[in-house]
Order: C-alpha cells, then structure tokens, then sequence
C-alpha cells in the first residue's frame, strides 16, 4: 500500500528535506503569483475593441502562464528536495526572483508577437516593427538565460552539500538530472545571444523549438539510470535484510 502511495507523490524517488514552508518559499510565492497577475492584467479593455483584443491574446496570455507555471515547478521541487536556506541559496533566490519580474513584460511581448500576430494573424494597430526590432529576440534570450543561470546556480550549490543532505546512490543521480536540464536551457539561451548578436534573428528564435528534443532526450537517458540505480539499490537492501 506504500509502495502504490509512494507513485502518487510528486517526487518519489527523492526524500523531501525542505520540511515546512520556509519564508524564502513564502515570498517566492508571492513573486510568481505577481508575475501572473502583471500577466492577466497587463492591458486591461476600456472599449469594444479592446475586449476583441484582450480575448485574442488570451493563447498568448496561456502560453506565458504554462512557462511561469514550468519556472515555478523547478523552483518548488528544488526547495522541497534540498531545504536550502545558505547565504548562497538566498542570494541566487533573490537574482531568480527579481530576473522573473524583470522577464515577464518581454516574455508577454514575445508570445503576442509569435501567437497572436504571427499565427492567429491578428493586426495590431501602430507601426510596432516586431521582431524586425533586433533588440527584440535579444532581450528576451538574456533573460530567460539569466533565469536559468539562477537555477543552474541553485542546483550546483546544492550538489555542493550532497554529503551535508546525505544523498542516497538515486537522489545523486536525480540531482545530476536536475543540474543537466539546467545546463541544457543556459546552453540554448546562450545560442540565441549568440545567434542574435550575429545578426540570425529567425535561427535566434527558433533555437528555442531545439529545448523540448534536447529535454526529452537527456530525460529518457538519465531516466533509464535512474532506473538502473533504483533497482541495485533495492536487491541491495533486499540482501541485507
């Protein structure tokens, strides 16, 4: 009956050591669900046309809310898994959260831009150049590198204290999955600067279409050690018991 409650768990593999809501995590919340509302309410209709305008974005509005709701979930299982409150953790939880206010209007503009005027075909009023503003794609790929970069450097801080946590054989393994995904979205971020500073706009945007193979990937191949590491882990315990 364990077992079987166990799968149902966010995190079975992983022993939680984050213990009580702390109120790095506490805050953290209240950043997120700002970052969401400056979403929502970004552009608030005041005729007939804007409520036309305001439904038509809303594809763009749920393409930001599925991309906050991923951050946070890196965020809620990293201080669940780890419980960190070191100088270190709050000093990169601090950058992460000040990088998330900063990178939600960018965030806003480049998903209206991609969904609501590119593929939906909806024109808006103005002369707004778009993406044919190089500042653009290049202010967007910065901060969802520096986004990144944050958890990349939460992660590796954590890895730093694994013996301190006492990390069994899988939670070292998970916490090497983690720091893998984290290195995979920084590298793709980098080569959109890259890219945009070069001059290749469209190859600097669809860079970004590369994370979900890249993701899937190193997902099944560690998912497969993971696996591996789990079962000699029980026949171990199965020995000495």
């Amino acid at each position: 009956m364990r077992d079987r409650l166990e799968e149902l768990e966010a995190d079975p593999m992983f022993r939680w050591r984050g213990g009580n809501v702390s109120r790095i995590e506490g805050l953290s919340d209240g950043v997120f669900a700002l970052a969401i509302a400056l979403l929502a309410f970004g552009n608030v209709p005041r005729d007939g046309a804007g409520i036309t305008r305001f439904f038509q974005e809303v594809p763009a509005f749920a393409a930001c809310f599925l991309f906050v709701i991923w951050v946070w979930w890196y965020h809620y299982k990293f201080f669940r898994r780890y419980g960190l409150q070191d100088f270190v953790t709050v000093i990169l939880n601090s950058v992460l959260l000040f990088v998330v206010l900063f990178f939600i209007n960018p965030l806003g503009y480049v998903a209206n831009l991609v969904i609501t005027r590119n593929m939906l075909g909806v024109v808006v009023p103005g002369a707004d150049p778009g993406f044919g503003d190089p500042r653009v794609i290049l202010w967007y790929s910065s901060g969802f590198t520096l986004l990144f970069v944050c958890f990349l450097g939460l992660n590796l801080n954590a890895w730093r204290h694994r013996s301190v946590l006492e990390l069994d054989a899988v939670e070292r393994c998970l916490a090497v999955t983690a720091i893998g995904e984290q290195i995979l979205n920084v590298s793709v971020g980098v080569a959109s600067i890259v890219l945009a500073v070069l001059g290749q706009y469209p190859y600097a945007g669809w860079i970004f279409v590369a994370l979900g193979p890249l993701h899937g990937t190193w997902g099944f191949v560690r998912g497969v050690r993971t696996d591996r590491i789990r079962g000699l882990q029980q026949r171990e315990r199965t020995t000495t018991s």
